[in-house]
């Protein structure tokens, strides 16, 4: 599908949306993270959104590592596939999406997305990398890996999201 050049009006409306976003308008001060410890710190503090059940899990991975490991309730939409009405249709509107992917760059992306058009959706910091007890990953260079230690949190296996 070939990108073409959007009219005046489109883009006034969505610089209107991206400016709330990356602005404290929304209350984050356009930081839309929550640390994996937050959410199973077992504090439940009444109407915030602070633990693992307050969210929807929306997990952005390739099916293949979504199905080697996942966070337990997430549901797996591949990154590419985020945007698609049938992905659309299975996202509540009235409960917090916490968007995962490997490392919390890709999540960050679609959370943008995602709140410009109109979810409450929140991006896991450092995706599963916070979640595995570890992760081998390249952080300063591709050649040279370093350990990422992480909660060592539960996780699944499977197709589904139980």
């Amino acid at each position: 599908m070939a990108i073409t050049a959007p009219d005046a009006a489109y883009i006034d409306s969505i610089t209107q949306l991206a400016d709330v976003f990356l602005s404290a308008e929304n209350g984050t001060g356009g930081h839309r993270t929550i640390f994996a410890q937050a959410l199973m710190d077992g504090i439940d503090e009444a109407g915030k959104a602070d633990e693992l059940k307050d969210y929807f899990i929306l997990d952005i991975r390739n099916k293949s590592d979504y199905e080697s490991a996942h966070i337990p309730g997430a549901v797996n939409v591949e990154m590419g596939d985020i945007a698609k009405p049938a992905s659309l249709a299975i996202l509540p509107r009235d409960k917090p999406i916490l968007v995962v992917c490997y490392t919390g760059q890709s999540a960050s992306l679609v959370n943008g997305i995602l709140v410009m058009m109109g979810y409450d959706a929140w991006t896991l910091r450092f995706g599963m990398m916070s979640w595995y007890e570890a992760s081998p990953v390249g952080v300063w260079s591709p050649l040279v890996q370093q350990e990422i230690r992480g909660g060592k949190l539960p996780v699944i296996s499977g197709k589904d999201p139980a």
